[in-house]
């Protein structure tokens, strides 16, 4: 059937287009015959990969919005646990608190501590700190990739701070490569220091470096500190 406006070949003329070059001259009556017939159909493995808009507007449109963005993150918080911030404030009526403290190096499981130098090294440091009055070790003991400790500081000193500035110089020094945080648990009565004491004292023995906590070269008490 001959359609009374398009005519046989299904075309109108140009007239009304904004091309002037199409002016006066037969156009097909659908567009895609226009990119059909330069460009022809390319299958789905040929198309060009898409690309990110240029325009500034279309581009910050896709940003999701921040407050979107945190309730996801609180929504996620309900299902996903995360593991806490340690907290190493000690309460203020606590006068000279004691603390068994583990330091760990990264990466596990390489041996950055048992050195004579670095053993001198960190002796000489805390040394130094016990000459000031700012901490005294009962005990130190040091493994190849942490060590444990059980020390007592005045009530004015903050033991976060304190451990970074220890690892800080230690790092400088030593080029000893320590985790970001620390462990430490205040001890707060005398069974709880005894079991402390007995399990640091006993480390080297349980990992098979000794036979008696007393042959482990990089062992400390109070008496090496003075």
């Amino acid at each position: 059937m001959v359609h009374p406006i398009r005519g046989a070949w299904g075309w109108r003329q140009g007239r009304g287009t904004q091309n002037p070059k199409l002016v006066g001259r037969p156009v097909p009556w659908s567009p895609r015959w226009i990119l059909d017939s330069e460009h022809p159909r390319r299958r789905p493995e040929d198309r060009p990969p898409y690309r990110t808009p240029k325009s500034p507007a279309l581009f910050f449109s896709i940003i999701p919005h921040p407050l979107a963005v945190s309730l996801v993150i609180s929504f996620m918080d309900l299902f996903i646990p995360r593991r806490p911030r340690l907290r190493h404030a000690t309460p203020g009526w606590v006068e000279n608190p004691e603390f068994f403290i583990t330091i760990c190096c990264k990466p596990r499981g390489l041996n950055q501590l048992c050195h004579p130098h670095v053993g001198m090294l960190i002796l000489e440091a805390l040394r130094y700190y016990h000459s000031q009055r700012l901490c005294q070790f009962e005990l130190l003991v040091l493994m190849p990739d942490h060590l444990h400790g059980i020390l007592r500081i005045l009530d004015s000193i903050h033991l976060a701070p304190w451990v970074h500035q220890l690892k800080h110089w230690l790092s400088r020094k030593g080029k000893i490569r320590f985790q970001e945080n620390f462990f430490d648990h205040r001890l707060r009565s005398l069974s709880s220091a005894s079991q402390k004491w007995k399990y640091v004292n006993m480390n080297p023995v349980r990992a098979g470096y000794t036979r008696r906590p007393e042959d482990w070269p990089y062992r400390f008490t109070a008496n090496d500190f003075a």
